[in-house]
């Protein structure tokens, strides 16, 4: 393994032998000489390892091969970073694949302007029932794209001006310096992290900039994903994050308005769909800033949460 290592491609493994091959082949089609890819086994049961293996042969040079007991996505996440020797990292799930293409000019961009984070863009990827392909590019913000150096804060308000801030870290490029500076990883053991991670992240950041470029396929023909089977454990964990972010950012020195419409957008989800509140949690959000319509939003949760019975006292992520 070389050690001027600039990128770390981070993917976590675990049970995807259907798509496995698919990703891969998008990752070491990347005409990049300083990168490591960093596969991580989380406990696969299926042929996964088999298949990550085989690569890992043909590609030894610059690939790291990690077999761990199951820790979850987190847990593999960590173990990337932790073990990753570039500068800057960037976090790809092992069931979607990439525009290698598109993805170079991403690295090389978010390397040139020095960022904490580089926002790239996305489309969703799917199957249909006839099993062809269907590809449709997410509504990204133009109108921020080309700017750099401003703050997270920066980019949460303006993209949930535009709605176009989405809470996930697979489509950002991280500095890695900047995620040890500020104990940034994953949570072990909790579902829908990406929110707890990217939102800590971006309100931290001071260098950050958004990129033209598309290149990740998000795909959402896995009946696996955390997504297609949402459950009462799913909203808990949703509102441990709340309660998290919350504390999160009474130590920082302003509160973002926008930050909060994020948490009461994720309470409504909860109260809505999850079919669960948790009253002490809601009086703690009350007292945040909100606008009018967020406002009158917070008045309707208050009616609809007058008809749930089921009231989560013990807020745990377990």
């Amino acid at each position: 393994m070389k050690d001027n290592i600039k990128i770390s491609i981070i993917i976590p493994i675990y049970n995807v032998e259907k798509y496995l091959n698919q990703c891969l082949d998008s990752v070491y089609k990347l005409d990049l000489k300083h990168k490591e890819i960093i596969l991580i086994n989380d406990g696969s049961t299926d042929n996964s390892l088999k298949i990550a293996q085989e690569y890992y042969k043909k590609n030894n040079e610059n690939t790291k091969l990690i077999i761990q007991k199951n820790q979850g996505l987190s847990g593999a996440r960590n173990t990337g970073i932790k073990n990753s020797q570039g500068e800057y990292l960037f976090f790809l799930d092992s069931d979607d694949f990439i525009d290698s293409e598109s993805l170079e000019k991403f690295f090389q961009e978010g390397m040139k302007k020095n960022q904490e984070i580089l926002i790239g863009n996305y489309f969703n990827y799917y199957l249909d029932k006839d099993n062809n392909e269907k590809i449709n590019l997410v509504k990204y913000s133009k109108k921020l794209v080309g700017i750099y150096n401003k703050s997270g804060d920066f980019f949460i308000e303006s993209g949930m001006k535009d709605k176009t801030f989405i809470v996930v870290a697979w489509k950002n490029l991280y500095r890695k310096d900047f995620l040890i500076k500020n104990n940034l990883f994953f949570e072990n053991g909790l579902l829908h992290e990406d929110n707890l991670f990217t939102l800590q992240a971006f309100r931290l950041a001071k260098k950050v900039g958004y990129s033209k470029e598309k290149f990740y396929y998000y795909r959402q023909d896995n009946p696996n994903s955390i997504m297609k089977t949402l459950k009462e454990k799913n909203y808990i964990h949703m509102l441990y994050i709340i309660k998290k972010l919350i504390r999160f950012q009474e130590k920082l020195e302003n509160e973002n308005r926008y930050f909060n419409r994020i948490l009461l957008g994720i309470y409504w989800q909860i109260v809505k769909n999850g079919k669960i509140k948790n009253n002490e949690l809601f009086q703690r959000m009350l007292k945040l800033e909100y606008n009018f319509l967020e406002k009158l939003k917070m008045v309707f949760i208050i009616f609809v949460s007058f008809f749930i019975k089921k009231e989560i006292k013990e807020i745990s992520k377990l």
